[in-house]
């Protein structure tokens, strides 16, 4: 009996631990982030959010998912033929939280989605792109040391 106990344990901590990674790293919950719209063109009632990549956009004052609507994230570079790689950062997504994205690309399907960590804008996506589990961003013009951060940050 002893030894099915410790095989259950060792069960629960596989899942519990090793399997959400499968896919990536655990977002903290204590993370400072935020998806929220946002727009090259200036809003009422919208504030001014500089990227890293260091364009001058808008940012809604809503906040459409935070960190309880993201489960785990993964960053990595893509490899193109031709230039440097660039960073990309993939969150997966609760239910509700894909859920909340696919209600707001219905209506508004031609806004730009902002991720947002520790107050500092780090990539966009246009609302365009299908949306299941996950939502990724290109880190356009964000160096290596910075992407580095921002994937960081997520685990703080």
């Amino acid at each position: 009996m002893a030894g099915l106990a410790v095989f259950a344990a060792i069960l629960w901590a596989v899942w519990y631990y090793l399997y959400p990674r499968l896919s990536g790293e655990v977002v903290s919950s204590t993370a400072q982030a935020e998806v929220c719209l946002v727009s090259p063109d200036a809003r009422d009632g919208w504030s001014r959010a500089t990227s890293l990549a260091k364009r001058t956009l808008y940012r809604s004052p809503q906040t459409i998912l935070t960190t309880r609507e993201l489960t785990t994230f993964r960053g990595f570079y893509r490899v193109e033929s031709v230039g440097p790689a660039t960073p990309v950062l993939t969150l997966h997504l609760t239910a509700e939280g894909a859920e909340r994205l696919r209600a707001l690309q219905a209506e508004a399907s031609n806004e730009m989605l902002g991720l947002i960590i520790h107050g500092t804008l780090v990539g966009t996506l246009p609302l365009t792109e299908r949306i299941e589990d996950t939502i990724e961003f290109e880190l356009q013009g964000v160096s290596r040391d910075d992407a580095e951060h921002a994937f960081a940050r997520l685990t703080q």
